[in-house]
């Protein structure tokens, strides 16, 4: 409507996308809101949040049916560098460790050649992976839930501003 012309930009992984966003190569973006990134980008505000959004995948044969399973000595958990899940479980977890992957599909390969006893994601992607890992499944809780909204490289206020007025007026 404003004339602008939009460039969809698709990143695989949310490592590229928040060190893109000192460099101007994207307006906007989707991710979750976390503390860790707001050194990066500022937040218009949540217009998507769902509680026990994120949980763990495990493998066959695993006894893990809770997180209070999964978090024990030994047990690592595989989640993509800077995405949300492995800055959530980094801060959260008491005695498993995490396993940092460059991407989605490495995340799942740690986990299914056995190099990580689960593999951390939203919901809706966790369930699509278990279909191509027949016997694998999803804890049974979470570890927690997720806001989403729309990110800003920094030093933009005018941006920032016009697209939280948009976000309210949605509502």
């Amino acid at each position: 409507a404003a004339g602008v012309p939009a460039r969809i930009i698709d990143y695989p992984a949310i490592p590229q996308l928040m060190s893109d966003a000192a460099t101007n190569a994207w307006d906007v973006a989707v991710v979750a809101i976390d503390p860790a990134r707001r050194n990066l980008v500022d937040f218009a505000p949540a217009h998507l949040a769902a509680d026990g959004f994120l949980t763990i995948l495990v493998p066959p044969g695993s006894s893990a049916r809770t997180m209070a399973d999964f978090d024990q000595p030994g047990m690592r958990v595989a989640a993509v560098k800077n995405a949300a899940p492995l800055m959530i479980l980094e801060r959260t977890l008491k005695k498993a460790k995490v396993a940092a992957a460059d991407n989605e599909n490495e995340a799942f390969g740690l986990m299914r050649d056995g190099k990580a006893e689960g593999y951390a994601q939203n919901r809706f992607i966790l369930r699509t992976r278990a279909q191509t890992l027949p016997g694998s499944r999803l804890l049974d809780d979470a570890f927690s839930g997720l806001q989403l909204a729309f990110a800003l490289p920094k030093n933009r206020p005018a941006a920032a501003q016009y697209v939280a007025a948009f976000v309210e007026d949605a509502k």
